[in-house]
Formats: structure tokens, sequence, C-alpha cells
């Protein structure tokens, strides 16, 4: 809440600039930026571009206020340790991609309208290339290809140590050569220009193992040789060589970052191009893994005077307070320590690589670790986002998601976290007496995102685990799942766990209930062939001596959405179609003959079958086998059809010509006339009862509000039967 308040502040300061008012506007953005830290100016820099226009690179008057304040604020945030994780935050927006794309001319509009030295575009460059945007990371290389051949042409060695930094690990892992096409000699005399300039005494700590390797190697000699113990030994060897830090964490337990110290220490045996987003994940994940029950095992000493840091006590006391200071990972120290040692890291991208197979939460404890560590290298809102699109190890983004909708855990602050920016909300206006509605457990269920996942989850193995998963929430909160989960992918894409969810869903709404109305409402709007197919999976999963009943039910649903056109011409289920269509008619919604006409011409091989078994259904339960009004237009629809020559199935036909020859018309008409006005007609029986040979089957389904017609026994004058009122 506090965040979303921050950003209308900010939004409505940078939109109401003017010379008026400029003085108090840009001192109360600076309160904000120094009240509320990089999250503040990440989203001050984001409004102030969407102000500028920088798609179109037109930079006005009318904007020079607020382009005079981007340059400063832009020239803060490129020196801040944040600044990979806040630019890519700002240029992954859609307001910077046109047409879905974002292209390496947003960034020359941006150079051009701040009037951009060299070496900033290169920053910026060198931080959009790491984001996880392909557009983003692709325009970030174009940028530094463009940009890093003129920072080392002009050798300046005065850029800032962050940027330092990054240039010397382009250029010791060749990439500034291979990919972005710096020249040899260029880069050799940029180097020496540097080492001139900070010479081996005077480097920064930031810049030595780049600059001067082999006297950075002294201070590694040094640390193999404190190390007395020969498993240390192994085991730093073990990093050398495998640059396995999760594992060499693990084996030296929770006192190897007990402090931000500690933690410094280690990381200081690794090169800082090996600490890449995704060995920080893995560290986390092993951390978040093993919080509880893991004891340290290995002592490490670093130098004489450190050793406490890293030592376990051997005496009794001391052990104690050890104990009671490491009984789990110090997780802000280790971020925090990453982040001085890799001053440019994203950290939603390291979020983004715990997607790897070995990943599992096991309990809420695990959740609130990561979500703690986020919170110490970041102001702005815990990622969840990154856990709620696809992943590659679907059991893993499954132990996440288990944590977050688990009721019992619904008022836990990790979770209350992690929902704090839920991303697409299920609607909920006309909705009654919503069920729970104050509950904090419904709050998961909202978003549609969060869904998704579990749907996409749930087209794996995982499919067993994911539907248990619902069952609470299908007691308390079925109208929310009813709509979300007809959201929550797109209109090309059903997966057969939403069917399975979705069949328990409508059956509740398509039967009275206090939400029927605006569920069936929103289900029908954006997947209205679902709703079509429910209603024909409950109609044949209903008995037949109770369909009478859910045949009513299910027109007048169709009759409140405005969907009983469209439900009559599906032809998936005609069966079912025809007995709707039938009860439509004789509450005078359908002429019943036009469009059983029209559908027998254009199904035979279903309609035919489906109307033979109608009929004979229907005057099994006539009383003395005499058909009432419908019946006796689906027999002249049938005798129409077979005039016209319709092609229906060979072993439909002999019941057709049956059922034609057995209840004829009294006075033939044509074949038009026949079908259009049925009413007109009366149709007698040859017999007067149905012959053996005609099988009319036993099952008995009550239509009532049927007004029969009169019918004759040849050779007798017609007499009316009695009729019931509508």
């Amino acid at each position: 809440m506090q965040s979303r308040f921050v950003h209308a502040q900010v939004a409505h300061l940078v939109a109401s600039l003017s010379k008026k008012n400029i003085k108090s506007n840009i001192q109360e953005l600076q309160q904000i930026v120094e009240q509320h830290g990089v999250v503040a100016r990440t989203q001050l820099v984001l409004c102030l571009l969407r102000h500028v226009n920088i798609l179109d690179g037109k930079g006005g008057k009318e904007q020079l206020h607020q382009t005079q304040i981007l340059s400063q604020e832009l020239q803060a945030l490129l020196a801040h340790e944040a600044c990979t994780t806040a630019l890519c935050t700002i240029f992954e927006a859609p307001d910077f991609h046109s047409k879905g794309k974002f292209t390496v001319a947003v960034l020359n509009n941006l150079s051009k309208i701040l009037k951009l030295t060299a070496a900033q575009d290169l920053a910026v460059g060198l931080a959009l290339h790491r984001s996880l945007n392909k557009d983003v990371s692709s325009a970030g290389g174009a940028q530094v290809r463009a940009k890093l051949p003129d920072v080392l042409k002009h050798g300046d060695t005065t850029l800032p140590h962050q940027l330092l930094q990054q240039i010397l690990l382009l250029v010791q892992s060749q990439q500034a050569v291979t990919e972005f096409g710096a020249a040899e000699d260029a880069v050799t005399a940029y180097l020496t220009a540097l080492r001139k300039v900070f010479t081996v005494n005077a480097t920064p700590a930031l810049l030595l193992p780049l600059l001067h390797p082999l006297d950075a190697g002294c201070i590694g000699e040094q640390f193999t040789r404190t190390a007395t113990l020969p498993s240390t030994r192994d085991l730093l060897q073990q990093v050398r060589s495998k640059l396995d830090l999760a594992e060499l964490m693990f084996e030296l337990g929770y006192s190897c970052c007990a402090s931000e110290t500690a933690a410094q220490e280690l990381l200081a045996q690794f090169p800082v191009q090996s600490l890449t987003p995704s060995v920080i994940a893995q560290v986390l994940g092993m951390m978040a893994h093993t919080h509880v029950g893991l004891e340290d095992s290995v002592t490490l000493q670093t130098s004489p005077s450190d050793s406490a840091a890293w030592e376990t006590k051997s005496n009794e006391g001391s052990a104690g307070a050890a104990s009671n200071e490491a009984r789990t990972w110090n997780v802000e120290a280790f971020v925090r320590a990453v982040g001085g040692v890799v001053r440019d890291i994203n950290w939603r991208a390291v979020f983004g690589e715990l997607d790897y197979a070995g990943f599992q939460l096991r309990d809420l404890a695990g959740l609130g670790l990561l979500v703690r560590a986020f919170a110490a290298v970041s102001d702005t809102p815990f990622p969840v986002d990154i856990f709620l699109r696809p992943w590659t190890n679907a059991k893993a983004q499954l132990s996440v998601l288990a944590l977050v909708v688990n009721p019992a855990h619904a008022a836990a602050p990790e979770v209350q976290t992690v929902l704090r920016s839920p991303g697409r909300q299920v609607p909920r206006e006309n909705l009654k007496a919503l069920s729970s509605s104050s509950d904090l457990s419904l709050t998961p269920w909202l978003c549609i995102d969060l869904l998704a996942a579990l749907v996409a989850i749930g087209e794996t193995s995982c499919h067993d685990q994911v539907q248990a998963l619902f069952a609470p929430a299908l007691q308390s909160f079925p109208e929310v799942l009813a709509i979300g989960l007809v959201q929550a992918t797109p209109p090309d894409v059903w997966t057969s766990l939403q069917n399975d969810l979705m069949s328990a869903l409508l059956r509740l709404f398509l039967m009275p209930h206090p939400n029927s109305a605006p569920v069936l409402t929103k289900v029908y709007a954006h997947r209205p062939a679902l709703v079509f197919d429910k209603m024909a999976e409950w109609y044949f999963q209903t008995a037949p001596n109770a369909r009478a009943n859910c045949v009513s039910r299910i027109l007048d649903v169709a009759q409140s959405l405005l969907a009983l056109e469209a439900l009559l011409k599906s032809s998936k289920h005609f069966a079912f179609t025809l007995d709707l269509a039938v009860l439509a008619s004789q509450r005078q919604f359908v002429n019943l003959a036009r469009w059983l006409d029209s559908r027998l011409k254009q199904q035979p091989q279903t309609a035919g079958a489906a109307t033979v078994a109608l009929c004979q259904r229907r005057l099994a339960e006539a009383t003395g086998g005499v058909p009432d009004e419908p019946t006796s237009t689906c027999i002249a629809c049938l005798k129409a059809a077979v005039d016209a020559n319709v092609a229906f199935p060979p072993d439909v036909v002999p019941s057709i010509r049956l059922l034609t020859e057995t209840y004829v018309p009294q006075q033939p008409a044509s074949s038009s006339e026949s079908v259009q006005h049925p009413r007109s007609q009366h149709v007698a029986p040859a017999r007067a009862a149905m012959p053996p040979s005609l099988d009319l089957g036993t099952r008995s389904t009550s239509m009532g509000g049927v007004t029969a017609l009169s019918w004759s026994i040849a050779g007798e004058t017609p007499t009316p039967p009695p009729s019931s009122s509508s």
C-alpha cells in the first residue's frame, strides 16, 4: 500500500511540474527519494521518461523541466549499486516498447535528448544487456557494441569504478573483442593506461584482481597457507577447479556467512566473473532448503587475526555462543556481500535462475528466507511475477506456489509480502454474498496469473498435486475459481485440469445458486463453447427419468444468457439440443419444424438417429401410443427429409420408414408445408397400437406442458384427445 502511495505521489509531482512550482516539486521529490531509496528513484526516472517521450525522440520545451530532472536522476541511478536492476525494471515496462518490441532506437533517443556521454551510454547498455527480456537485452548489447570501442579509444581512466569493473570483466572474458567489436590494440592500450594510474598499492579492491591478477593471487596464496585443516585446503582446491559455491557453503555450514565480513572473505576466493546470477541463485536455493538442521563441519581461517569469524569454538562456553549466532543462514549478510563484490548484479535475474532442477522449498521458513534476501538488496516489491511465469522445472515452481495458496499460511507475513503485487485480478462485481470474502486465504485465488501458473503445472506430471491444491478453494471460493479459470489461458488453450475443475464448478452454477447469473455471464463471455459442453455433460450424466428438470433448467439459463440460438446451433451433442429444442418449442421460443428440417439436412448422420430415438422414446411414454405435438412434428420432418432424398445412415433408414409409414398425415401436404406448419396436420397411426417390431425403448421422461394433436385410427372419425395447459 505504501509503495503504491509513493508511486502515485511521484507521478503527480512529475506531471504537475511547471515554472511556478518546480522548486517546491523538486524539493518534495528529493525528500521522497531520500526516504524511500532506490525504489522511489526508479519510479521517478520511469515517470520522467514517460513525460519526455523517448519513443519518438522529440523533446520539446514543454518537457524542459522533466528533461533537466531526468538528466540528474539518471546520473544518480547509474552510480547506484542497484543500477542494473533499476534500469531493467524501467525499460522492461511496456511504455517504451513500440508494437510490443524494444529497439536500440529508444536508447539512441534517450542519449540525444539527455546529451549523454559515451561512457554513460555504455553504462546504460551494459545494465540492459543483463535484462531477462530478450528485446531489451539485445538493444543493450547493440548499445555496448556501439559505445565500447569509443570509450576504449579515448582512454578515459576517470570513469566510475563500477563501470571500470564491468569494462575489465569484458576484457578479461574476451567479450570486448569477440562479442562487442573492440580492437585488440585499443584494449591493450587502455589496460596500459589504467595500470599507470592504478598501481598495485593504489588500486581499489574492486579492480585489483582485474588489473593486477598476479598480485591479487598472492592473497589467495596467503589464504591457502593460513587454512590449517586438510579438509579446508581440499575444499579450497575444489572451489578453484569447480567453482561450486553452494556446495562449499553447505560443507562449511552456517558460520561461513554469519556476518557480512565472513561472507566477503569467502566470496573473495572466487573470480568475480564466476559469481553469476545462476551461481548466486543456487546458493539461495540451498539456503532455503537447509535453513535448519545443518551443523558446521569445517573450520576455516582466513588470517590469524580473523580466525574467530570462521572457526568453530572448541570450549563449551564459546560453543554455546556460536550456536546462538549460527542456527541458520544469515542470508541478509550473504546477499549484501554479493552486492559489494558484484556491484552490477541484477537481483531479478538471480531470482529468475531459481528455476533449476534441485530447487525446492520445504516449508514457509524457506520462502521467508527468499523474501528477506530480496528485501535486503532491493526496495522494490518481491518479484512474484518470476514465480508465476512458465518454468522449466515444474516441481521447483510448485514447491513455492503450494506454500502461497495453502490456507494455513494465509496470514503469514511471508505470503502477504509475496502477494503484495498480485497482477491481474479476478473481477468480483455483481457477486452476491461471496463466501469468506474477507478471508485472507482468498487473496491468492484472486490472482489470475497464479491460476495460470498452477494450470500450466497441472499439465505436467504434477497434475494430481495441483488438483489437490484447488480442493479448499473449490469449497470456499467457487465463484472466484470459475471466473478466474476461464481467463487463466489464452482463448485457444484449454487444459485437462481446467476442464476437470470447471465440470464441478459449472454444475454448481447451472443449478440454482445465488451467484449463478453473474458467474455464468462472465464464464459465457470468455468461453461460450465451454458452457454449452458442460450443459450437455450435465444432461447426459443425469438419469433419464430426471432429465426433464435438467432440460428445463438449462433452457432457463440459456434464455437468461441470450444464448439459446447459439446453443441450438451446436452440433456436438444433437440428442441434447433436440430435447432442448422440443421444450423450447413448447414454450413458443423455437419453431421446431424449421429448426429440425434444417438440422436433418445439415447433419443427417447424427440428427437422423437422434430424432428417431426421441420419437421412439416419446411414443413409448404416450398414452395409447398416440404421439403428442412435438413427436408428430419430428415424424413429419423425417418424412419430409426422406422425400427430399436426405442421405440418412443405412441402419437408421428402416426405423424412419416404419415411423413415417405407421404415423402418416391425414391430409398429405407438400414437403415444405409439412415442415413449416406441422401444427396444422393430424397424423394418424396405421394401426391402433404400435407393431412389436418397432423398438420404442423403455425410458420415460416427463415433459410437462404439452398440447396433444388430434389423432385418428384409419377408417374412424378423428377424436381430439384431452389437452393439458402449458
